[in-house]
């Protein structure tokens, strides 16, 4: 919840609908990234 509302804050600026579906992939995608980096150094 706080990711998106982050997300949120972050695509506000964004008139274009598009740019912020990137944003949010980009996101879930840099968050995946972290998680699996953790759990591989684990």
């Amino acid at each position: 919840n706080k990711l998106i509302k982050g997300i949120k804050r972050n695509a506000f600026g964004f008139r274009n609908f598009d740019n912020f579906k990137k944003r949010i992939y980009l996101a879930l995608n840099i968050t995946k990234e972290k998680t699996n980096f953790v759990s591989s150094r684990v």
